[in-house]
């Protein structure tokens, strides 16, 4: 799994809401961070991958048309 800058930072952004207010805020956040996260980065939908397979193959299409 790779990390990204942002969850570097919501890294720093949980040890400061540790040090300053206690394990639970910090919990929260990260739990609420990576649920977002998860939400935003989700794969697409099946619809939604066949709708773009269908754009790609007509793609392929138009170009060996323009080719012959």
């Amino acid at each position: 799994m790779k990390f990204s800058v942002s969850d570097y930072c919501a890294g720093c952004a949980s040890t400061f809401l540790t040090l300053q207010y206690g394990l639970l805020p910090s919990a929260i956040f990260l739990l609420v961070y990576f649920v977002l996260k998860f939400v935003v980065n989700r794969p697409p939908s099946k619809r939604e991958r066949v709708k773009q397979l269908a754009e790609g193959m007509a793609k392929r299409q138009r170009e060996r048309r323009n080719r012959e």
